[in-house]
């Protein structure tokens, strides 16, 4: 693809996914790039064509990495939850102070579990990508991934998806390269690592042990079972183990 026959570039994703990552990757070398975790009017009807980049990431990592990114925060009022078209902010759900200021990793533990089974699980990425599918008027699970070029390019009406996945974003920089036939370097952004939480946040990894509901659940969800094949799902399983 040639990345000067899209008027602008959407990165269009739930969080803690690299959108920030590529976000600033892009704009190294367009200057019309978006970044939301909602949807606007200019996804559904371009007038100009678009390129629409997605990212998808297990949730196992992906739900832990959002409340350690949520956790300290200080909410926003209640009514601001569940935004336009039924959008739910879930940072709203994850914040807990008190919690993060005691750092008592089984309360965390206790407050993620809930969370993470009636919040996350439940409401939001049950059904994300049904949403997904309708506001862009493309079904992103009408053919396979490539698993050997690990993207994914599905074409619309003046709209064109590129599906990546947070695994392999280390070598997001050829991908991309290979994609657009351009030299592109990676610029990383938001990384947890970098912020006060790391420490933390690698505590709880090691002590959190997933329920058979929470992993139930998870496997059932749609783009997992699309994205990942049953090997590497009991690969990122048996790091909770």
């Amino acid at each position: 693809m040639n990345i000067n026959d899209f008027e602008k570039i959407i990165i269009y994703q739930f969080g803690k996914v690299g959108s920030e990552t590529l976000r600033s990757t892009f704009m190294q070398i367009k200057e019309e790039v978006q970044h939301t975790h909602d949807f606007n009017d200019l996804i559904s009807k371009p007038t100009k064509p678009l390129l629409i980049v997605n990212v998808v990431r297990n949730l196992f990592d992906r739900n832990i990495s959002a409340m350690f990114q949520n956790i300290g925060a200080y909410g926003p009022p209640a009514e601001l939850a569940i935004g336009k078209n039924g959008y739910i902010r879930e940072g709203y759900f994850l914040q807990n102070r008190p919690l993060l200021l005691g750092e008592n990793i089984s309360e965390i533990s206790d407050f993620f579990r809930k969370t993470n089974i009636e919040i996350l699980l439940k409401l939001i990425y049950k059904k994300w990508y049904s949403d997904f599918n309708k506001y862009t008027g493309i079904d992103i699970f009408e053919t396979p991934f490539d698993r050997d070029k690990k993207y994914k390019i599905i074409p619309g009406c003046n709209k064109t998806i590129l599906v990546l996945r947070f695994e392999d974003i280390e070598q997001w920089g050829n991908i991309l390269s290979n994609i657009f036939d351009y030299k592109i370097q990676l610029v990383s952004k938001n990384l947890t690592k970098q912020k006060p939480l790391h420490s933390l946040y690698e505590k709880f990894k090691k002590h959190y042990k997933y329920s058979k509901e929470e992993i139930k659940m998870i496997k059932k969800i749609d783009f997992i079972k699309h994205f990942y094949t049953k090997d590497e799902i009991n690969k990122i399983i048996k790091k909770y183990e």
